[in-house]
């Protein structure tokens, strides 16, 4: 996973929807509205330009595409890692950013779509610790009877994934001034008009466009070339496979003592060492 540092110094820390202009960056209206209305036969010739209403529908449609990205593992290519500070004996926290300013969180920044890994954090120690917390599910934290525990250490945090402010519950709650890690899915960024700045990383553009391009033709009810379809599918499988984790293979040697040095020891299944 890339971490947040990296992001900002190569993706200027917003993908797709980015606030200014660096190097080569187009607006979304060149790098991807106008190419994705040709391929959907909206606009035919070279050179010719879609209306402002076409621009616009375009546009809404991309905000969709996008949105439906926003829960798909496989098209998140970064992990942001975050640390805030834990209150002693506070029981739950919240994180969001509320659009109509009626509440605040107390962790200002996004809800995330999802929290792969969390840490507790021990910063009373001259070189921070991490331990893991266990995320809990709602069947698993509906599980935990007496929740009002107290302890120097939580083990299991329960995120609610409420939107825009999503809460997190520990168990037990901390009673140490600790700091709390989160691994989170990074949002991927719409855009408000055709004139914002499109930065992406390598592959997203044509995974977009040739993707818009299918719900375009749809939406203005064009006959679609069946090898923009074919590219769609192919344009996303790509990103897919970039963004998959590759799952280390299994051994048949688990489990056997294998010769004599090599270091590895036999394993009895009774006691499960």
């Amino acid at each position: 996973m890339s971490s947040s540092a990296f992001a900002q110094a190569v993706w200027a820390g917003s993908p797709f929807g980015a606030a200014g202009s660096t190097g080569q960056a187009q607006a979304v209206k060149d790098a991807v509205l106008y190419r994705a209305l040709r391929l959907a036969q909206v606009t035919r010739g070279p050179g010719r330009t879609a209306n402002p209403e076409q621009f616009q529908d375009a546009l809404i449609a991309l905000n969709g595409l996008i949105d439906s990205l926003q829960i798909q593992r496989d098209v998140i290519y970064h992990a942001d890692q975050s640390r805030y500070t834990l209150t002693p004996s506070k029981t739950s926290y919240t994180i969001g950013i509320d659009p109509t300013g009626m509440q605040t969180a107390d962790f200002a920044a996004p809800a995330p779509v999802l929290i792969e890994k969390a840490r507790l954090v021990l910063t009373g120690s001259p070189t921070p610790v991490y331990l893991p917390l266990t995320l809990a599910t709602p069947m698993e934290w509906s599980d935990i009877t007496t929740r009002q525990i107290a302890s120097t250490i939580p083990q299991v945090l329960y995120p609610d994934y409420g939107y825009p402010i999503m809460t997190l519950w520990f168990w037990p709650y901390p009673t140490q001034p600790n700091d709390v890690e989160l691994w989170t899915w990074v949002r991927l960024t719409e855009f408000s008009t055709i004139n914002d700045v499109f930065i992406a990383p390598a592959g997203y553009t044509d995974m977009l466009t040739y993707n818009l391009a299918v719900r375009l033709a749809d939406q203005f009810g064009t006959v679609l070339p069946p090898n923009v379809l074919t590219d769609a599918r192919r344009f996303l499988g790509r990103v897919k496979a970039l963004n998959s984790p590759s799952n280390p293979m299994g051994s048949t040697d688990y489990g056997t003592e294998g010769r004599k040095g090599s270091g590895r020891g036999g394993f009895n299944y009774l006691t499960g060492m």
